[in-house]
């Protein structure tokens, strides 16, 4: 799976290894290699809106996907939304980089993308697990760590 990265912010983001994850996840999801998502980085009163007009909740989130229908012309298959003031606020809440948090919110929306979801205590469990998954495996084989920027 492809990853084509969007940012209309002045965060640095480590894109290598974003684009590895979408690469590990859709092999793992056996997504076709020409499959492609969106990701947009942007700020937190876009994301407002979309969560707004899209949800109807009138507030600020941390990561917004959608998934489109397969099209004939193009591999385009979602894309995810991803508010960089969100970022680096909840990496300093948690305790790690604004990288690290970044590739967390990334797989978190690109398995939205992929139809999974966390409505239920079980979804959530299986999401999570799966999250965690992917993270792990990227750290450990990345030839970089997941942490460089480019």
């Amino acid at each position: 799976m492809k990853l084509d990265i969007h940012k209309d912010c002045d965060l640095r983001l480590p894109r290598m290894a974003l684009c590895e994850l979408a690469r590990l996840i859709g092999r793992a999801e056996k997504q076709p290699a020409r499959t492609a998502v969106n990701l947009i980085v942007t700020n937190n009163r876009r994301l407002r809106i979309l969560n707004r007009d899209y949800r109807s909740l009138d507030r600020p989130t941390d990561v917004l996907s959608f998934s489109y229908p397969p099209q004939k012309s193009s591999d385009l298959i979602g894309e995810v939304y991803v508010s960089a003031q969100r970022i680096r606020a909840q990496a300093r809440q948690i305790g790690h980089s604004a990288s690290a948090e970044a590739l967390r919110l990334t797989c978190h929306g690109l398995l939205h993308v992929l139809g999974y979801d966390h409505k239920t205590p079980d979804q959530a469990q299986k999401m999570q697990r799966r999250e965690k998954r992917y993270l792990r495996a990227l750290k450990r084989n990345s030839p970089r760590s997941p942490n460089t920027i480019v």
